[in-house]
């Protein structure tokens, strides 16, 4: 995982360095946007050492789920309408479809999440 890490840093350098040596705009954005990801990816690992270290149960609360639907129905929405310009370049089409792309994304990871919390739940009402 220490290693994976490391690459993703090195991919959010390169990147950002690719970003601010070009002189189009959407390929800048496009660059700095694999650039955070990587960069939130580097973190997401680093927080998944540090609970593997440390492990604590998650504690789901009704409140809590119904946030989580709440939030999955407004991603499905944003997904059901995608971004569409006509007449937009590949590389406009390419960064506006990445956006699409996070919207469904997130709908799954909420709904992992909603399915682990009412599973952990379920299971906490039968103990």
């Amino acid at each position: 995982l220490r290693a994976r890490i490391e690459q993703e840093q090195l991919a959010a350098q390169r990147n950002m360095t690719l970003a601010v040596a070009t002189k189009d705009e959407i390929t800048r954005i496009l660059f700095r946007q694999i650039a955070t990801d990587s960069m939130r990816h580097a973190d997401t690992i680093g927080a998944v050492i540090s609970y593997l270290q440390k492990p604590t149960q998650r504690r789901p609360v009704k409140d809590e789920v119904v946030q989580i639907e709440a939030m999955i129905r407004e991603e499905e929405n944003a997904a059901e309408q995608p971004i569409k310009i006509d007449g937009a370049d590949s590389a406009v089409k390419l960064l506006l479809n990445s956006i699409d792309m996070d919207e469904e994304k997130h709908s799954r990871l909420l709904k992992g999440l909603l399915e682990i919390d009412r599973a952990t739940m379920k299971t906490r009402k039968s103990s």
